[in-house]
């Protein structure tokens, strides 16, 4: 897989306006815009090899609400290796082996010729146009401003896995972000 570039400009327009509704402490939020998060979430932590991290102590939890995500926005392909290996490590027992699988389903994600970030961006559009509060939100908003979206590892247009992790991190306030968002209560 080539170094992943980023989240598309719409994508990263729609998430740093559901970003900033989170940290105003707003706790509506549609499910497309939930699927969304997690999607985004997922495939950044997937392109910066950091998918072990993300799943954290319930990996089959996390991968099926990612799982769900993605089918959901049509990456069927990378959908389906979701599910199969939540399959798989349901019927692995040893903590090693797990680890072992993540990677490989890590690495599995990543070499897909799905457009990930296309049907991401997609999805993000449809957000765009069926919200009025994330319109509404992203009309005074500098998304590049302060240093939050913008990095040089990313390319022109586009925020980097680091530059989502700021943003990730400045709109969180700790934990209480995958709290809000979660799909998977």
């Amino acid at each position: 897989m080539k170094p992943w570039s980023g989240h598309l400009p719409i994508t990263r327009i729609v998430l740093f306006s559901i970003l900033t509704r989170t940290a105003t402490d707003e706790c509506e939020f549609s499910n497309d815009e939930r699927m969304l998060y997690t999607a985004c979430e997922f495939w950044a932590s997937v392109s910066a090899g950091e998918l072990h991290a993300h799943l954290g102590s319930k990996p089959t939890d996390a991968l099926r609400a990612a799982g769900i995500a993605l089918q959901s926005l049509g990456a069927v392909i990378l959908a389906h290796a979701v599910f199969a290996g939540i399959d798989e490590l349901r019927k692995m027992n040893c903590r090693d082996r797990c680890d072992e699988y993540i990677a490989r389903l890590e690495h599995q994600l990543q070499s897909t010729d799905e457009s990930v970030d296309e049907l991401i961006g997609l999805f993000a559009e449809r957000c765009l146009s069926e919200s009025l509060p994330i319109q509404l939100a992203v009309v005074d908003t500098d998304i590049a401003g302060d240093g939050i979206c913008q990095d040089d590892d990313a390319a022109p247009g586009r925020v980097s896995a680091q530059g989502s992790a700021r943003v990730l991190q400045f709109a969180s306030r700790g934990t209480t972000l995958k709290r809000r968002l979660s799909f998977v209560r």
